[in-house]
């Protein structure tokens, strides 16, 4: 037996308790900046956006419909093999 057995058990029990103790601290601190992220960032994003654009068109436009017009389709063979 060496006699560094009881200093590497020692060790090894504060390896396994300082796991366990940063996996806690970690969860906390995960949960503490997503939830930040969450309340202070997101809003103020999503209120900005609003005001400034209409990213799915749900604001009625100028006109008395909601038709969107779309340029005619070449409906050619050689544009349907291209289509991006």
């Amino acid at each position: 037996m060496s006699r560094f057995a009881p200093l590497r058990a020692l060790a090894s029990r504060s390896w396994a308790r300082w796991k366990a103790i940063a996996h806690v601290i970690g969860t906390f601190q995960a949960r503490l900046l997503l939830s930040l992220f969450y309340y202070l960032v997101i809003p103020p994003f999503a209120i900005v956006l609003k005001i400034l654009r209409d990213p799915l068109a749900l604001r009625p436009g100028q006109g008395t419909s909601f038709w969107i017009d779309r340029a005619d389709i070449d409906p050619s063979l050689e544009s349907s093999r291209r289509q991006f």
